[in-house]
């Protein structure tokens, strides 16, 4: 079954052994069964031999099932999936706290269970299965309905193609544009799951409502709806890394209506608004900072294009990972989980110091450069995207510092942006570069030191390997000592 491109990756599928199909308004639009798809998968089931059960390696391939189930499936809020063989069956919930699993049932001798299971996956109810009955189609539209009721005052605008973060485990964050039939107005829709014990968005953009920030998204409407422990039916929330239990925190599901600004940065029409809508978010953060809120999560799709008409620009939006600082304080302590790799900082990619003003602006900063070195001209991106942007988001914190590094210090970057950009884009990047190259100078300087000292260290470590290695491989030829030789 086709897995849904975003245009980074062409022609991937993959296909579970036996699917669950379905249809109905909360999950598709389609009032029949078409050939087998994602969009209409209700459970996928793995199916394997007793002999070759490899549990690890199929648990990850239902979860490969699951995450696409979620990405075709916006509104999904788990997925049940089975591991069978001809003896046993093992029920799996994937959902935003990651997997639950239960034992291996016999399907011989706890035969009751077993079709109990399968009743459970496969059930008529679309919320019991996992799906979120607040966004439904009717016909060929698709609405919103803050009660799930069925009421269709709000209608989502782009019913196909929501924002989506892809991963399963974390905040599972979607947003739609939708459409108030009753006042007439756009409105943008998130969706998230918030962890339980952070200060909730809403407080943020009911702040910012109040101080009346010019640059800074504020709130229409917030609801908080399920926690993810009430999913798990009372089973304590809990991970597993390497060999040890932790707990894990709970998480919250909320929605928030906001204005409809405009698109993101990226969807620029033209040099000149891109600068604009880049300037208008350095404004955003500056006003933040007057209220005592580090936003902490800059990214191309956190700065939207203002295009309503009303004198602004660009506006900063999407609070999840804001956090609080009073007059006291210069800023938070540094922590690379939080926010987008891509855009951090250098101190808060390396975890040093607090997370300041500063840091905002760098994250600026890289929001700029990713766009200038991606794309073409306004509307075309480049179809290989730079090796060293591709770096920047590894998982390997190492990986992405050094890409950081070499980001900051090569004066010769430049030339990779290309001339439908225009020579104004050119210098506004070399003069941010060297700006954020001097800002960095003593950062830099000790993150090299610290590099090469591991560098040392591994090839010392290795040295000191080659050496053992050859004294083990001539040992038997070494005469040996005699047990009186020291005297």
């Amino acid at each position: 079954m086709p897995h849904h491109s975003d245009g980074d990756e062409k022609n991937l599928e993959s296909k579970p052994d036996i699917v669950v199909l379905g249809y109905g308004s909360c999950l598709t639009s389609e009032q029949e069964i078409r050939p087998p798809s994602y969009a209409q998968c209700v459970a996928p089931i793995e199916v394997k031999t007793q002999k070759n059960l490899a549990v690890t390696t199929h648990r990850i391939q239902l979860a490969v099932y699951a995450r696409e189930c979620f990405v075709q499936q916006p509104n999904r809020r788990f997925v049940y999936g089975l591991l069978l063989t001809e003896k046993t069956v093992q029920l799996y919930q994937f959902d935003r706290g990651g997997s639950l699993y239960s034992r291996a049932y016999n399907i011989g001798t706890e035969a009751n269970t077993f079709v109990r299971i399968i009743c459970a996956i496969s059930g008529t109810d679309e919320r019991q299965v996992g799906l979120d009955p607040r966004i439904f189609w009717n016909g060929k539209k698709r609405y919103f309905d803050n009660l799930g009721k069925g009421n269709k005052r709000y209608e989502i605008l782009n019913p196909d193609r929501p924002f989506q973060r892809l991963a399963i485990r974390g905040r599972g964050t979607t947003a739609w544009h939708i459409k108030d039939n009753e006042k007439g107005e756009k409105l943008f829709l998130k969706l998230s799951w918030k962890a339980v014990g952070r200060r909730a968005e809403w407080l943020f953009l009911d702040e910012i409502r109040k101080a009346g920030l010019k640059h800074v998204g504020s709130m229409e409407e917030h609801g908080e709806l399920e926690k993810l422990s009430s999913l798990r039916h009372g089973i304590a929330l809990r991970s597993n890394r390497r060999g040890t239990d932790i707990d894990v925190a709970d998480r919250q599901y909320y929605w928030v209506t906001q204005p409809f600004y405009g698109p993101p940065i990226d969807e620029f029409a033209s040099v000149l608004e891109l600068f604009q809508a880049l300037y208008d978010a350095i404004i955003g953060t500056k006003e933040l900072t007057s209220i005592g809120i580090l936003h902490r999560d800059i990214s191309p799709r956190n700065i939207l294009l203002d295009r309503r008409g009303l004198g602004t620009f660009g506006i900063l939006i999407d609070f999840d990972m804001a956090a609080k600082i009073d007059r006291t304080e210069s800023g938070v302590h540094t922590d690379f989980r939080t926010g987008t790799r891509a855009f951090q900082s250098l101190k808060v990619l390396s975890g040093r110091g607090n997370h300041e003003p500063l840091d905002e602006l760098e994250s600026c900063f890289y929001c700029y450069s990713w766009i200038v070195l991606s794309y073409d001209e306004p509307h075309r991106r480049k179809q290989v995207l730079p090796e060293f942007l591709i770096r920047w988001q590894s998982e390997d914190i190492a990986v992405a510092i050094q890409a950081k590094l070499q980001f900051i210090g090569d004066t010769n970057l430049g030339s990779a942006i290309s001339p439908g950009m225009g020579n104004r884009a050119l210098l506004l990047f070399l003069k941010l570069q060297h700006f954020f190259r001097t800002v960095n100078e003593n950062l830099r300087r000790e993150l090299q030191m610290a590099i090469s000292k591991i560098r040392e260290d591994e090839s010392s470590s290795s040295e000191r390997v080659r050496i053992l290695q050859g004294f083990g491989q001539a040992g038997p030829s070494l005469p040996q000592p005699l047990i009186n030789q020291g005297e």
